[in-house]
């Protein structure tokens, strides 16, 4: 991709809200129920029936609006999204085109180490995504195409509530667009509104992408991804558009493209042609006349935001308040399934055994806990417990082990869950040789022994004292305490520089 072209990504996320029963009937939401159960008079269409508003989905809807920034609608009304498909009865789809309840919002993305490369101040931690519009409405049914000539209709889905939460086209990259979507399910599942299951099709992503070309101002076409059901396959399906436009771009193709929807192949890694947008889709809105407008006041909205749990966001800064560590390992430790609780938890038995060195412990979470975890793909508590974690960690403060030797024994403890982190320590022959005595005698030795390195630090050169620290080392097999065997060392190399 040349340096001049940006890639342009706009996300919209349609997230399926957590609710007894559907969006505008008392029809009950059930995941995997047998097709069409969860079906009532609204559901179907039937003359005579009539939508009613859920306050749940309201109360949803009103949570994560202010959790994201939006400004609050202060009147709540729906509109007819007029379009024929076999799973919409109805023949339109009850949203919020003109007015929806919430708008010019915004999340701050937190960045790893990889993506601050990719954005324009490379000192920034957090990257800010702004947010257009967050709308009520309802989903449709779910059309089954089991032969070339049959496709069944199962109406269970038909008339869930649905989040329809739209970004602004200022994403440039796909590790930024995956980073929100992830950002966004920890705010929709603090906040209880969605489980933010992607494959369950609970939250759906379509992407919008284009690139341009900086100096020529020249752009291709964007073109919607549709239902991107997981994390992976957003930042592959965007990754893939964004190598196919800019070769066209590069090509000077760009006119023979069409603004166009795709499907992404989790197979083959590469996006489908579905359909040609030709112009702009004539979907004859018009206000839903069977829900009238229903005032939203500010003391309803403060009812519900009294309700609002901590978000990610306010729990990463209690941690970094609380502790003193970096915002980075804080938001490393949230980011991790359990991490945050097993980092408390752990801290806490620490406190009763005595250890209180809440950056070692972070670190040695993030890097090695989560290492284990994620390649045995476990919870954090089946690698170590916070009681053991706090034994090994002891052992390492006071040199009875390394912190090389600590290393080996992690993967170890699952292991053997009956034995103490001492016992395995023993069994592996990994307790330090701490002995004074028997340190300063083979410092003696190996100093007496190697005149020419001796003779090299008492002309100033320091950087031999390593090479005396390997010799024990050697000797020990590892076993040595490096920095008592350093110190020891030293001790006996000032000894010979004052007989000069």
């Amino acid at each position: 991709m040349r340096s001049s072209f940006k890639t342009i990504v706009g996300l919209e996320i349609h997230a399926r809200i957590n609710s007894i029963s559907k969006a505008f009937s008392r029809a009950p939401v059930s995941f995997a129920a047998p097709p069409n159960t969860n079906v009532d008079l609204v559901d179907s269409a039937t003359p005579g029936s009539y939508p009613v508003y859920n306050q749940r989905c309201l109360k949803a809807g009103v949570l994560t609006s202010s959790a994201l920034n939006m400004n609050i609608s202060p009147t709540l009304t729906f509109d007819r999204k007029h379009y024929f498909y076999h799973d919409l009865p109805l023949g339109y789809q009850i949203t919020q085109e003109h007015n929806p309840l919430g708008s010019n919002g915004f999340l701050d993305v937190f960045l790893t180490e990889d993506e601050k490369r990719l954005v324009e101040n490379k000192d920034e931690w957090s990257q800010r995504v702004e947010l257009t519009r967050l709308q009520l409405e309802h989903d449709s049914g779910k059309s089954l195409h089991t032969a070339p000539d049959m496709t069944l209709v199962d109406l269970n889905r038909c008339g869930i509530g649905l989040m329809e939460i739209v970004t602004a086209p200022n994403i440039h990259s796909s590790a930024i667009a995956v980073r929100f979507v992830k950002d966004l399910i920890a705010i929709l599942t603090s906040l209880e509104v969605c489980d933010g299951n992607l494959s369950e099709g609970s939250l759906r992503v379509d992407a919008n992408i284009n690139v341009v070309d900086e100096i020529s101002g020249r752009k291709t076409p964007r073109c919607e991804v549709k239902n991107i059901n997981g994390l992976r396959f957003l930042g592959k399906a965007i990754d893939y558009e964004v190598v196919r436009q800019s070769n066209i771009l590069a090509e000077g193709k760009e006119n023979e493209m069409q603004m166009e929807t795709r499907n992404f192949d989790p197979q083959t890694g590469m996006t489908i042609p579905l359909r040609v947008k030709e112009g702009n889709v004539e979907y004859r809105f018009l206000p839903e006349p069977d829900l009238p407008p229903f005032h939203i006041t500010k003391d309803f909205v403060s009812a519900i935001q009294t309700d609002m749990p901590k978000l990610p966001k306010e729990k990463i800064n209690d941690i970094v308040n609380q502790h003193n560590i970096s915002p980075q390992q804080a938001y490393l430790l949230y980011d991790h399934e359990g991490g945050l609780d097993y980092f408390t938890e752990t801290f806490m038995e620490g406190q009763r055994k005595g250890i209180v060195q809440p950056n070692k412990l972070a670190s040695f979470i993030v890097s090695d806990i989560f290492s284990i975890s994620n390649a045995k793909k476990i919870h954090v508590c089946e690698v170590a417990t916070p009681s053991q974690l706090c034994d090994l960690l002891s052992l390492v403060s006071d040199n009875t082990i390394s912190m090389r030797s600590a290393k080996t024994i992690l993967p170890l403890l699952t292991e053997a869950p009956s034995k103490s982190v001492k016992d395995v320590a023993n069994d592996l022959d990994l307790v330090q040789l701490s002995d004074e005595n028997v340190l300063e005698r083979l410092a003696s030795e190996v100093v007496e022994k190697h005149d020419k390195q001796r003779n090299k630090f008492l002309k100033g050169q320091e950087g031999v004292i390593g090479f005396f620290v390997g010799q024990i080392m050697k000797q020990t097999g590892g076993k040595a305490n490096p920095q008592q065997t350093k110190a020891l060392v030293v001790n006996e190399l000032e000894r010979y520089r004052k007989m000069i």
